[in-house]
């Protein structure tokens, strides 16, 4: 848990051969290098939308700007190219419980000027239902299994979680985010028996 919860993560799934969006990690009193395109910075440790911003490539100063104000408040700060596919096709999220796999849910772009939910924190999501390729689901499953093994444990022993993944400006699969600590789990967007398949996995993990 205390793990998933820094992006960092993305780094060692991406070293241990997961496909993943390109990640750049950047310290407190680090420069930046960025992507060619539009890009992503955020903060390492953080939910939902807070102090995400995407910037175009002339937006430069307005990100240097952005990652001061995360380094002053203590933040490494992430670094991602931006995927485009995302505009038009949002990212996918594949569900599993104990490790096997329930339903998948879309979400659609949440950097593209969305509204803020009632609380003013978070952006609200605009979800629908999915059923992923195979391919997204191989990828799932494998970033599952390395990150249940960075850390001692087997996918079957995780109780849930999400991957959320994009398709590359390459047209292929990669992890945006694995969420084992506080994903939302789309069951309004599940078939009906998602939520019994989860009540099942919490009897196999108490018993």
């Amino acid at each position: 848990m205390r793990w998933n919860t820094d992006k960092a993560y993305l780094v060692d799934l991406a070293h241990a051969g997961v496909a993943t969006v390109p990640t750049a990690l950047v310290a407190p009193g680090e420069r930046a290098a960025w992507p060619a395109g539009d890009f992503v910075v955020k903060p390492s440790v953080g939910a939902g939308s807070r102090g995400a911003a995407r910037f175009t490539p002339r937006g430069h100063d307005a990100a240097g700007t952005h990652l001061a104000e995360l380094h002053a408040a203590g933040y490494t700060a992430v670094v991602q190219p931006y995927q485009a596919a995302v505009d038009d096709e949002g990212e996918t999220a594949l569900v599993f419980f104990g490790g096997q796999y329930s339903h998948a849910f879309t979400k659609g772009p949440m950097l593209a000027g969305a509204d803020l939910d009632e609380s003013g924190l978070f952006v609200t999501e605009k979800l629908g239902t999915a059923t992923p390729k195979g391919a997204w689901l191989a990828l799932a499953e494998d970033a599952l299994d390395a990150a249940a093994a960075r850390v001692g444990l087997r996918r079957g022993d995780l109780l849930y979680a999400r991957v959320d993944i994009v398709r590359t400006d390459a047209g292929e699969p990669a992890v945006l985010e694995l969420e084992v600590s506080e994903p939302s789990l789309g069951f309004r967007q599940a078939d009906v028996d998602a939520p019994v398949r989860f009540a099942s996995a919490v009897r196999s993990a108490l018993s």
